[in-house]
């Protein structure tokens, strides 16, 4: 029986060449989805602006709010856009050769937009009298979009691509309105029309990629290596040397598509032919979409239990399914069912992508961790458990720089191992310096395996320091606690590498502090922390009822002042993304618009972000009415 096609994940970008927002469910109409590009940045001449130029605006993020939208982007202030403030002047602007009358908006958003850039630039709104005609398509319309209204791509086309790249590549480097999974690769080339929810769609054409795709969109910088495009000139090419990867969609009618939804194919047409000279490097499996998390559950195996240390097991999993690929340094949510509760955790992957036949968690005993001790207890080879796909931001792909540091404490050595395992593995030349924290020598995580892959890779060097090293047998190498002189000694040139850090909370603090003595500017700077979940506290205050407008899914929730936003979310319909449930992972993450709260937890949370209102729905109580968006 074959699988069933479904709309897995929905993006609008509400400015040109800005970060995508994550949708759950959308509006579709003749010009796209709604708040899809209807706003557009311009230099003084009229000509658009875009991301090809400057890879900084896909720093540029977007929240919708009642008024209009709130604009964020590193080192400036929130910038609220208020429809009410536009002028009525409508202009003529140009994108690629169309003239279009767009309305201008509101000189001090100019100012902003301009600051960030470092170039005099202005906001356009696709308003009610502007129009633009689809190339070839009179009757329908387009706003600020390249060329055609939306653009669809399959999982499976880019987990194919996955399996010839020289690095991974990310959905979000695509910027496609609508992902859907359920299908082979590249089976979309032979739609012609389809209906998703409400909506029907025309697939006009396979649509050209550029050198935008190469941008990292997390940090903004394009890949040395030119992917993907480097690998779709060699197997998604046409005669003229156009490169293509994924479909233009126009819609048919207005109506709501929702994640979830099926897709029907009404019309199929014989798919375009390209030459395949791009050879598949490695197995393929699923691919991770960053922004767009699934929550799909996988069912693991248990197929080998490895004594680490006295308190310190890992354990490998393999699956009667392709596992999901993931990127070196991310992690894995569990949920095993413990005295018939089921109970979500998760644990970074020690494994490496580039051994794709298993997982592997390597999991230190805490004294009141429920999780952690029914693994050690109870967790045997042969036994199932349910895991969420791959996930998280502290990962390889997130730096350029080809001298790395890594930082690591206790159990905090589990992404540092993906990550070295990976880069030696793939014969990567990166100079790469790990620094490993242990009480003493028998609590070293994979000691032998270190030692091996120092001796394997000559780009790999591993410096290793015991704060209570034993006295027999003597150990010749560094002790006591990090510091200056240690890192100095190590590290000479330490302000120049990327550094990655992982452990525990103070441990975190010892190092950026001394990485700032040091000269590190801490740009090109990471961190994973490693937590004990926290019973939450009995709330004192009394019950009250409060209203909550989660806005983003234009839902009202009557609510309370002692029941987690996740919760109440949930309850109402309300799909917020979740991982752990516990203030760990940061999945679930929304801003408070308006109204009083409290945090339970936020530590996966940056300064910026608290100072935004960003908080973790798991872990937020509302103290008054509350307005929440997604981000």
């Amino acid at each position: 029986m074959s699988q069933t096609a479904r709309l897995s994940a929905i993006t609008v970008y509400p400015i040109k060449s800005t970060a995508g927002l994550s949708v759950s469910q959308a509006m579709a109409n003749r010009e796209g989805l709604v708040f899809d590009r209807r706003f557009v940045l311009v230099d003084d001449n009229g000509l658009f602006i875009t991301g090809r130029q400057y890879p900084q605006l896909t720093l540029i993020k977007s929240a919708i709010i009642p008024v209009g939208m709130q604009i964020s982007a590193p080192g400036m202030p929130t910038l609220t856009i208020n429809y009410s403030q536009f002028t009525s002047q409508y202009e003529p602007i140009t994108i690629w050769k169309d003239t279009i009358q767009a309305q201008y908006c509101y000189q001090e958003y100019d100012l902003w937009f301009s600051e960030f850039l470092g170039k005099p630039c202005h906001l356009y709104f696709y308003g009610d009298r502007s129009q633009r005609p689809v190339k070839k398509r009179p009757n329908d319309q387009v706003s600020f979009a390249d060329g055609y209204p939306l653009l669809l791509i399959s999982e499976a086309s880019l987990i194919d691509l996955n399996c010839r790249t020289a690095e991974p590549i990310e959905m979000a480097q695509f910027r496609p309105n609508i992902v859907v999974n359920g299908t082979k690769a590249f089976t979309e080339d032979s739609w012609q029309q389809i209906k998703i929810g409400e909506v029907r769609f025309d697939v006009v054409s396979p649509c050209a990629r550029c050198i935008f795709t190469t941008v990292n969109p997390s940090n903004a910088t394009k890949s040395p290596l030119k992917e993907p495009v480097t690998t779709l000139a060699n197997y998604r090419s046409d005669e003229s040397h156009n490169i293509f990867f994924g479909q233009n969609l126009v819609a048919l009618n207005e109506g709501i598509i929702v994640i979830g939804d099926s897709v029907e194919v009404i019309k199929t047409k014989a798919p375009a032919v390209y030459i395949d000279n791009a050879p598949i490097k490695r197995k393929p499996t699923q691919t991770t979409q960053q922004g767009n998390h699934s929550t799909t559950d996988i069912q693991l195996t248990c197929q080998r239990v490895i004594e680490e240390t006295p308190t310190t097991k890992t354990f490998l999993f393999t699956s009667t399914e392709r596992l999901p690929s993931y990127l070196p340094g991310q992690y894995l949510a569990i949920q095993p069912t413990i005295n018939g509760q089921a109970i979500t955790r998760t644990y970074t992957l020690s494994s490496s992508p580039s051994r794709p036949e298993h997982f592997a968690i390597t999991v230190k005993r805490e004294e009141n961790g429920v999780v952690s001790n029914w693994l050690h207890n109870h967790l045997m080879e042969g036994d199932q458990i349910t895991a969420q796909l791959p996930s998280g931001d502290f990962h390889l792909q997130r730096t350029n720089n080809n001298k790395l540091l890594l930082l690591a404490a206790g159990c905090g050595i589990t992404p540092m191992l993906s990550i070295l395992r990976w880069l030696t593995d793939r014969l990567e030349n990166v100079d790469v310096v790990l620094i490993y924290s242990a009480r003493s020598q028998a609590d070293i995580i994979a000691y032998h395996e270190l030692l091996l892959l120092a001796e394997q890779n000559p780009c790999f060097t591993l410096h290793i320091t015991l704060t209570q090293p034993t006295q027999i047998p003597a150990w010749p190498g560094y002790q006591g606690r990090l510091n200056q002189a240690m890192l100095q000694q190590c590290i000479p040139d330490l302000a120049e590498r990327a550094i990655f850090v992982c452990g525990s909370a103070s441990f975190m603090e010892h190092c950026k502090t001394l990485s700032q003595q040091l000269g590190h500017g801490l740009t090109d700077y990471y961190e994973e922390r490693f937590f004990t979940p926290q019973q939450t506290q009995e709330v004192a205050t009394p019950k009250k009822s409060v209203s909550i407008l989660f806005d983003s899914w234009d839902i009202m929730v009557k609510g309370d002042n002692q029941t987690p936003l996740l919760q109440q979310a949930e309850q109402a319909g309300v799909a917020i993304p979740y991982m752990c449930r516990a203030g760990i992972c940061g999945q679930c993450k929304v801003k408070v618009v308006s109204g009083h709260y409290q945090r339970l937890a936020d530590t996966p949370l940056s300064e910026e972000e608290k100072t935004d209102n960003v908080v973790l729905a798991c872990s937020c109580l509302a103290n008054s009415d509350l307005v929440i968006n997604a981000i």
